[in-house]
């Protein structure tokens, strides 16, 4: 079953009082862990492989 959820955090701007927000999109999957499609969408594209979650900028494009 898959799940994405959206929510709003500050962004990176350097000022902290800034009012922007990044929109941040979170893809929940269940896989096992050990499946091709586990392996596939949890390497990034340095060929990293994570448990759990992908750090911002490093998902694969064709994922």
């Amino acid at each position: 079953m898959s799940k994405i959820h959206r929510y709003h955090v500050l962004s990176d701007a350097q000022d902290s009082q800034s009012e922007k927000r990044d929109l941040v999109f979170v893809w929940y999957d269940t896989l096992p862990k050990n499946s091709p499609r586990f392996i596939e969408m949890m390497t990034d594209i340095d060929g990293s492989t994570h448990k759990t979650t992908i750090p911002r900028g490093k998902m694969q494009p064709k994922v």
